[in-house]
């Protein structure tokens, strides 16, 4: 399980320097957090959980497929000019010449030429390897939390010389790829980085993304 939570960072701050940032052993901390999302200090973003056996790799993702602009080009203009050769027969085929020639139309901004699908939202791709007789799990994780998608307007020279706008796409992420090795039913910490300044929420501006990673083994054996 993979809970992202948005915190003041003073906060966060304040109680790093009094306890030990332990990556495997980060259950305190988790309930400390616990504590900030009640008295509104903290929220939790996103919770991901995928059930994997050992040895195997699995994929959740809760996305949308938003498709937009990888490449921009200027519209064209296309200018056919037609030459005879005087010199040759009036039945040779190669007689008449046709030229054609392509400019960018004047004053047209450029627009969208090749396009692509990109996922946005949370992806979690986990393998997990079980060791029963220690309790732990190592878990190789991966993962995103895209942000949605924000149009900012741009300004290009079009022919002539002339200035025209066009709005470009600017996709947002917050992404991590680590392994952790962690005791069953223990928290571990897999980082912190900053939300993107839209998507956050509380009223500490320079507030954190917390990661934090648990791993539940059910060692039942399967009956035949």
């Amino acid at each position: 399980m993979l809970e992202m939570i948005e915190v003041e960072s003073s906060r966060f701050a304040d109680w790093a320097l009094s306890h030990p940032v332990d990556p495997a052993s980060a259950t305190q901390l988790r309930r400390e957090v616990q504590n900030w999302m009640k008295s509104g200090k903290a929220r939790l973003v996103e919770t991901s959980v995928a059930h994997v056996r050992s040895g195997h790799r699995a994929r959740i993702a809760s996305v949308s497929a938003v498709i937009s602009p990888t490449e921009y080009r200027y519209p064209l203009r296309q200018t056919v000019t037609t030459t005879t050769d005087q010199k040759k027969d009036i039945n040779d085929n190669t007689r008449t010449i046709r030229t054609t020639v392509e400019e960018p139309l004047r004053g047209v901004a450029p627009s969208g030429h090749q396009f692509a699908s990109r996922e946005v939202g949370t992806i979690l791709e986990v393998a997990v390897e079980i060791d029963p007789d220690a309790s732990t799990t190592r878990v190789t994780l991966s993962g995103e939390l895209g942000h949605s998608m924000r149009n900012l307007h741009w300004t290009a020279t079009a022919a002539g010389g002339d200035s025209e706008s066009f709005d470009a796409p600017v996709f947002e992420k917050n992404a991590i790829q680590t392994e952790l090795v962690l005791h069953d039913g223990t928290y571990g910490f897999v980082g912190a980085g900053k939300l993107p300044e839209s998507r956050r929420s509380l009223e500490d501006k320079d507030s954190l993304l917390l990661l934090f990673l648990r791993a539940d083994s059910n060692q039942t054996p399967i009956e035949p």
